[in-house]
Parts: structure tokens; sequence; C-alpha cells
């Protein structure tokens, strides 16, 4: 998709859901025309990125006054609601969405969401049908036992590797608004004027891995950019995080990058990041910009009285 101006939409502007190969969207802009004095181009979510087995380029996008995100680019979580064995597993979604076929070979990883102990990744042995009506769900007999599982159909979240749009692109774009960047990939030189969230919620996942964060211009108004292990929105997700009570550090391979900040960093559970280059926007001064907590290897050149 290029070249396409697009000045309304009721809902979603762009659904790009459950597709096998890469998608494309250069100069794809979404915002009310010039000097039109309306105030709203889209309802919900100009891009609405979901459970993907290709990657996703966005290169050269506009968007302005929307209701919701930007984009979202992320994957719907599994949970486990019933153990049918040792390795057997009725996996459903946590909303009423559905989700693309599981396939053997595929390999689900996840964490649970109470304690903040990873379950391990498992590959998929076989597939069959689930018991449950009226929702996505699937039986899956994994290669191994998983950890921590509480099989309530709340306890836990699980991604399925395949389906994260791994290894997209989403390059020189201008969002005036919020954006949520959640899939493995390259994010660099976009404008985000409001609020950047990339740890994952109930619904969507995966934890975040796997990114680089380079040239971004993030005056970031609005909530704290936070990398964590997702426990909910209550006291359980805010430091300070005791060793006792800590979530097993499952954030990994993070680079941070020649960024233009406007408001601090937030990185709990966390391992091999680095932090780097990265310029600070009058509105820091004087403020700790990056907040450690529960953290593995972090490499930054920032120095000591802004940490």
């Amino acid at each position: 998709l290029e070249n396409i101006h697009q000045h309304v939409s009721p809902h979603f502007s762009f659904l790009i859901t459950c597709n096998t190969g890469k998608v494309e969207l250069r100069n794809v802009d979404i915002r009310p025309p010039e000097g039109s004095g309306r105030w709203l181009a889209s309802w919900r979510d100009g891009f609405h990125v979901k459970t993907n087995r290709g990657p996703i380029i966005v290169e050269d996008c506009d968007m302005a006054w929307l209701r919701d995100d930007c984009i979202n680019i992320s994957a719907i979580a599994l949970t486990v609601e019933e153990q049918i064995g040792p390795k057997a597993y009725q996996f459903r979604v946590r909303n009423r969405e559905g989700f693309p076929a599981i396939l053997p070979g595929f390999t689900v990883e996840g964490w649970n969401k109470v304690t903040g102990r990873h379950c391990g990744a498992a590959r998929v042995v076989s597939v069959r049908a689930g018991t449950g009506k009226g929702y996505w769900n699937t039986i899956l007999v994994l290669d191994t036992e998983l950890d921590h599982v509480v099989a309530d159909g709340e306890s836990t979240s699980f991604w399925c590797h395949e389906y994260v749009n791994a290894d997209s692109v989403i390059r020189d774009n201008r969002f005036d608004g919020s954006v949520r960047f959640r899939s493995p990939g390259l994010y660099e030189d976009n404008l985000v004027t409001e609020f950047m969230i990339v740890k994952p919620d109930d619904n969507e996942c995966p934890l975040t891995h796997d990114m680089v964060f380079r040239g971004n211009h993030l005056p970031a108004t609005g909530i704290r950019t936070t990398f964590c292990v997702y426990r909910g929105e209550g006291p359980t997700a805010l430091p300070p995080r005791d060793e006792h009570g800590a979530p097993d550090r499952m954030v990994r391979n993070i680079l941070l990058e020649n960024n233009t900040l406007g408001r601090p960093i937030y990185l709990f559970d966390a391992a091999d990041v680095t932090v780097r280059g990265n310029a600070l926007l009058p509105s820091l001064e004087g403020k700790k910009v990056l907040l450690l907590r529960n953290c593995g290897p972090v490499s930054t050149d920032f120095s000591e009285d802004v940490i």
C-alpha cells in the first residue's frame, strides 16, 4: 500500500492481521485535509497490526487527530485455561478476537502475570480442537511441560513466536499521537508526539525483546515509556521490587540509541540492554532519566546523576 491519503474513518483505519507474508505501507497518511477545520481522522487506531507471520514495513507515513493509537503493532495474547495432561494444555484468547492456526513445530512462550515467573518456551508437537464454546481455543501438546502455569484462563499470558510480526521496520514516520510498539524489530527516525508504550497488557503480547529504537524524536507527553514484565496495573507492577518478589528478567536484547528524549525511561526486569548516544530535551533538565529496577547487564553512557 502506498501513496494513500485517508481523511476519515469510523473505526480502525487499516486492520492488518494474520497475514503470512510481508506487508508494506509507504506514504500512507491519515489526517484531516489541510484547512478543513476537522478534528478527527479516525475513531480508532490508524494501523492496527496484530499477529502476522511476516514482517510489517511502515515508512514515510503521517498521522494526526486519531482517537486511538497511530499504530499498535503487537500480537494477540493467549492464556492457559486447562491442563489436559503433563504436556497438553488448552489455550484460549484473552478477549473475543480469533487467532490464526497454530501448527506443529511452532513455539509458544509465556509468563505468569501474578508471580512474574517465566513459564518457558515449548515447541508444539500436535494440535487438536479445544472444548470451549463461543471463543477461540485449541489444545496444544508440547515437547516439554511448562513451569509456573495456573490453568485458570487468567493468570498466564503467552505468545506464539511465529505470530509476532517479527523483524518489522517502522521508520521515518510522523506520528502526532500515541503508539504501541511491541513487536521485535527496528523502530527508527520516527516522531512520536505523545506516549510510546512497549510493555504488553492483558490482551496483547509479546514481552519486550529483540528491539532497536534508533534516532527517534520522543517529546513524549503523557505516560512514561516503561520496559517491564507485565503484572497488571496495580501496585505489583510498580517499583521498588525486592529480590524475593521481583519477576524473572525476561525483557531482553534492547538497544536505545541516538534518540531524543523528553520523558524518563523506566527499565525493569531486563537484561542485555544498551542505552547510548541519546539526547535530552530541556524538559528533562535536572531530572532522573533512566530508572533501573531488577536489571541484569545494562550498558549506558548516561552519567550517574541522571540514573
